[in-house]
């Protein structure tokens, strides 16, 4: 992202004249402050936090389902078809 910015702002200060490549440079800069306050807002944000809690929350719980799942297969995984249709 970061990247994609510098090389659009070089791209636009090659076609532009001095004044106009000083106010570019200076409405990149504030551009990249408001950003980063709404970032850094977004950080604290408690209704965020709390989703995000949710969201661990339920990756635990499916990652645990997964697991029980899977113990419920596992033994049969290492028999051959064969094994288990002859009941061995």
């Amino acid at each position: 992202m970061r990247g994609m910015l510098l090389i659009g702002l070089c791209l636009a200060l090659a076609g532009c004249s001095k004044p106009e490549a000083h106010k570019l440079g200076h409405d990149v800069r504030t551009v990249g402050a408001d950003i980063s306050a709404d970032i850094h807002g977004a950080a604290r944000n408690p209704d965020l936090k709390a989703a995000g809690q949710d969201l661990k929350d339920a990756g635990h719980d499916t990652a645990q389902a997964a697991r029980q799942a899977a113990q419920g297969v596992a033994p049969d995984a290492g028999r051959s078809r064969n094994d288990q249709d002859s009941g061995q």
